[in-house]
């Protein structure tokens, strides 16, 4: 297991929730980070190991 931090964002990029997860490989990370994401509502997350930033991923856009 491997030790991340996701940092949640609001829609300016402002840090608005930081969370630890602990996770198997990086692509289980995105997916419990992704999870975060759509629980609490922000715009976006970014996904990092230690100094490593993996990885910056922004909600859908809804079209109308």
């Amino acid at each position: 297991m491997a030790h991340y931090r996701c940092y949640l964002l609001d829609g300016r990029g402002k840090i608005v929730k930081s969370e630890d997860i602990e996770a198997a490989s990086d692509a289980d990370a995105v997916e419990l980070a992704r999870r975060s994401l759509a629980k609490h509502e922000s715009h976006a997350f970014e996904l990092w190991r230690g100094r490593e930033r993996l990885r910056k991923e922004a909600r859908p856009i809804a079209c109308a």
